[in-house]
């Protein structure tokens, strides 16, 4: 029997007399679900097998090859949610995070990052059933119990990839329901009591009658809002099979520049030392040209200065993109600081090493909040910040939507197009880089970013009104709903 077929055993929905054919261990999950994630905290913490499969006969019967062909892929959890039934639940998560990127789904047709998982089609470490108990019997189906079970995952680091291949059946009904009691045992393990209560105050202005509402929360009593354990990411394993070398002038940096010359050279200074070079260094200069200095960028052969005089981000970007010649591309503010010679190293090392399109960094604003990152930790990113991604992927999804030229949201915007295209996304903790927020420049010569989110928060008589390229990216990619509940 081949090696990888035995480190797979299979743990299955059972509607047929006959257990499925399949060469490794075979357990059979009880109808009750108690009793049923009690068979799989038991099962994990004695069986051999490095991954366990979750399987429901009525798909048919499952392949052992499609696994195989999974364990190669990024990820380390892949799943058939979307086919099965389990885009957009739980709905009450509209209610706290309606426009959140992990929010949206991709097409079903499209294998992409996605926590909403199904226990009918699931192929997963063993390891990780160990690290996080199971999924819990405190839900009314399977099927929500897996929902919670990958957005615990999820926050937990475990990179999770829906693959619709893997439910090769279509004649299975994938519908099932949400009920009032499961969305809030949903909240209650994953928001705090202000956010609880924000989920119940929503739930009665959109219509729910309060004696229905007060019965399922007192059937909440009992729940207490999860820690969740993050993985930790030793960096060890990852240095076996790097060879830096093979990554030299693979990465174009991009870094746009409008006024802002002091901040820029500090960035080509620090980038000539890294110790993977890249191919090269491609800048726009959208500074008057009465105030323009042509020669900033002279002492740095590596770096190409593209004067514009339209002045925008998204022009800037898209004029860096199309000059670039390296497969991977950086983009990289012209205001950052703090980085490290091993800064491109490290994106190319988590880029190899989770087959990713995209890897981004850890943000630590100068005079703000202090690093949030004690352990490193890498999980599916959320955001666009400083970023390394396919220079393809990003030709593909369209480039900068010129809508946002002049307002905020442009990085969100294409990072949402690259996550409907299906793009595996990675945050990386440990790969650390300092923000200025300069005064003067960029986005603040068109008023934007003037009022910052963490301004907002800090005083009461500062309040960060939505921008309009913030209503056009809501209006593009968010249900009316999702709209409302941010609004």
């Amino acid at each position: 029997m081949d090696q990888s077929a035995r480190s797979i055993a299979i743990i299955c929905f059972l509607s047929k007399q006959k257990a499925p054919e399949w060469p490794g261990e075979i357990r059979v999950l009880p109808d009750h679900l108690f009793h049923a994630a009690e068979t799989v905290r038991a099962f994990a913490a004695q069986t051999d097998a490095e991954y366990v499969l979750f399987w429901d006969d009525a798909l048919g019967e499952p392949n052992i090859e499609t696994c195989r062909q999974l364990l190669k892929k990024p990820g380390e959890l892949w799943h058939a949610g979307l086919k099965l039934g389990s885009a957009g639940k739980p709905e009450v998560l509209n209610m706290v995070n309606p426009v959140w990127l992990q929010n949206l789904d991709a097409p079903a047709q499209v294998a992409s990052d996605c926590w909403r998982m199904s226990l009918r089609a699931c192929l997963m470490r063993t390891e990780h059933i160990r690290l996080s108990g199971g999924f819990r019997a405190d839900f009314s189906s399977f099927d929500m119990a897996a929902i919670e079970w990958g957005y615990r995952l999820y926050r937990s680091g475990v990179l999770l990839r829906y693959q619709p291949e893997l439910a090769h059946s279509n004649n299975f009904n994938p519908a099932f329901q949400c009920s009032l009691n499961d969305s809030l045992i949903f909240s209650a393990l994953h928001s705090s009591k202000k956010w609880f209560y924000w989920v119940v105050f929503r739930l009665l202005a959109t219509g729910t009658p309060f004696s229905t509402l007060w019965r399922a929360i007192r059937k909440t009593r009992s729940i207490k809002q999860l820690k969740i354990t993050k993985l930790a990411r030793p960096l060890e394993p990852e240095t076996l099979h790097f060879n830096p070398a093979n990554w030299h002038h693979q990465v174009s940096v991009l870094m746009p520049t409008l006024n802002r010359y002091p901040y820029a050279i500090n960035s080509f200074e620090q980038l000539a030392r890294q110790t993977i070079a890249p191919k090269e260094v491609l800048s726009t200069d959208q500074t008057d040209s009465d105030q323009r200095w042509e020669g900033f960028a002279a002492p740095y052969p590596d770096v190409q200065v593209f004067p514009q005089t339209e002045k925008g981000q998204c022009i800037a970007w898209n004029k860096l993109l199309e000059v670039s010649s390296a497969p991977y591309v950086l983009f990289l503010d012209d205001d950052v600081d703090g980085i490290r010679p091993d800064f491109l190293e490290q994106m190319c090392r988590t880029m190899a090493y989770y087959q990713a399109d995209m890897v981004a960094s850890n943000v630590i604003e100068i005079g703000g909040a202090t690093d949030a990152y004690t352990t490193r930790e890498v999980k599916l990113a959320d955001g666009f910040p400083i970023t390394l991604i396919r220079r393809e992927l990003v030709m593909q999804a369209g480039m900068m939507d010129m809508a946002f030229n002049k307002g905020i949201r442009a990085d969100q915007d294409l990072a949402i197009r690259c996550r409907l295209l299906g793009a595996h996304m990675i945050f990386d903790s440990h790969i650390r880089i300092l923000h200025h927020r300069a005064p003067v420049g960029g986005l603040r010569w068109h008023k934007q970013r003037v009022l910052t989110r963490h301004m907002s928060k800090n005083n009461p008589f500062q309040i960060q009104y939505p921008a309009e390229t913030e209503y056009y990216l809501f209006r593009k990619y968010f249900s009316q709903q999702q709209r409302r509940e941010h609004a």
